[in-house]
């Protein structure tokens, strides 16, 4: 479906705004400001199944809201899949300042997705290891493919009790909120997946840990967000299990999906500073067996819910 197509469904002021695994469009459907995603890694079943779970999760959960055009919220192409949704208005993350309340609120928000989400029973999304972005990875280098072995061995032997592992986000990083004030609405529903719960937190946290300079991390301001956030996901939801024990390893899978997505789908020649910093930084940590960062998360989180309690 071309942008000629688009605009032949009644889609007016068609925008390209970009994307990377996706293409994303803004338009106007019948007076209604909508965003417009293309993929192709995707296939037809697993996003309706997408705009039935965001259909479905309850007004007290804020994401961003399927919309229907010409009659179906998701449209297949010989170009790719096309989903349509309600624009939301909010701010994207560094058209605003992040506050400690707004971590809090990121966290409440993630509590509550969670909560929505083990009330489903649905097969149609991949589980964590089929992610696109870490097949990557077992197609790069014999080393980084024996270590997205053992890590996925490691992960496939843990107990999977339904408190702990279900229907995720996949994707929960501060870049895919939107921002009203303090208050935030989730987007970007592609990574939906079947892994751990606390899989979304380690995401979160992830990004922010790197920073600007994934050499230099900064552990005290991100302790506090650590505290904020965690407080903010207790808030509304005590019976999802996080065991922090676990997030070092956690943290490694993103990490290696991240080295995948950088490595396989970027040309070396166009690496900034940002990324031959990550590269050096990941390889160096996997090859000495270091953890992403020395931060005692469960002990963290041990004492903030004895404070609680």
């Amino acid at each position: 479906m071309t942008e000629t197509l688009l605009k032949e469904k009644g889609i007016k002021e068609l925008k390209k705004l970009g994307g990377f695994h996706n293409v994303i469009y803004e338009g106007l459907y019948q007076d209604t400001p909508i965003i417009i995603r293309k993929s192709t890694r995707r296939t037809l079943s697993e996003i309706e199944e997408e705009v039935h779970i965001l259909n479905s999760v309850g007004d007290d959960v804020h994401t961003i809201r399927p919309i229907k055009v010409g009659g179906a919220f998701v449209r297949e192409h010989e170009d790719g899949v096309y989903a349509f949704f309600k624009k939301d208005d909010g701010l994207n993350w560094h058209e605003t300042t992040l506050t400690d309340t707004t971590h809090y609120n990121a966290g409440k928000a993630l509590g509550l997705l969670h909560k929505a989400f083990q009330k489903m029973d649905t097969k149609k999304r991949a589980s964590y290891d089929a992610h696109p972005d870490l097949k990557l990875i077992k197609t790069s280098t014999p080393f980084h493919q024996e270590e997205a072995r053992k890590l996925l061995k490691t992960i496939a032997s843990w107990d999977k009790p339904k408190n702990e592992y279900g229907l995720i986000h996949g994707d929960y990083l501060f870049g895919n909120l939107l921002y009203h004030g303090e208050d935030v609405t989730v987007i970007d529903f592609d990574d939906m997946e079947y892994g751990f719960y606390l899989y979304d937190v380690a995401v979160y946290l992830f990004y922010l840990l790197l920073g600007g300079n994934p050499k230099d991390i900064h552990k005290e301001p991100n302790i506090e967000i650590f505290k904020h956030f965690i407080k903010g996901y207790r808030s509304v939801n005590k019976q999802t299990n996080l065991d922090f024990d676990k997030l070092n390893t956690l943290f490694r899978l993103r990490q290696l999906k991240l080295l995948g997505t950088i490595m396989k789908t970027m040309d070396a020649s166009k690496h900034g500073p940002w990324q031959k910093a990550y590269i050096e930084m990941a390889n160096h940590q996997l090859e000495k067996d270091e953890p992403f960062v020395e931060i005692p998360f469960q002990s963290i989180y041990e004492s903030l819910n004895k404070n609680e309690d």
